[in-house]
């Protein structure tokens, strides 16, 4: 899960700094780079695990089965991990909310007995 927050912060940091016409062509290097990157035989298997490959994904899948059940056994275990960690923030949030109101709270009654104890008026 880190990784990812690592990943989104120092994309934002290079997008920061990328001119504001920046563009890649598609017959460029970086094209070249990322079509073959995408069709990797990691890629394949991962396409394959999750059930979104095409017949290339399957074929690999049946001679890998192994390979396959690892694949959607870490896809249930990220899916489950992201949501207990989901979970957790949202708690968190709620509690410190929670814990904002009742300072607020205390501050308001505070203030209503020093008023009170000045003479001052209830507002």
């Amino acid at each position: 899960m880190l990784f990812i927050f690592r990943a989104a912060f120092w994309i934002a940091v290079v997008a920061a700094f990328a001119p504001a016409g920046f563009y890649a062509p598609e017959d460029g290097a970086f094209a070249r780079e990322a079509r073959a990157i995408l069709s990797t035989p990691a890629r394949e298997a991962a396409q394959a695990a999750s059930g979104t490959g095409d017949r290339a994904a399957e074929d690999l899948c049946e001679g890998h089965g192994e390979l396959c059940a690892v694949g959607r056994s870490l896809a249930s275990f990220a899916g489950v991990m992201t949501e207990m960690a989901a979970e957790r923030t949202r708690t968190a949030l709620d509690d410190r909310a929670s814990a904002h109101r009742d300072a607020e709270r205390e501050a308001r009654r505070a203030e209503e007995i020093f008023a009170r104890a000045a003479g001052e008026p209830a507002r």
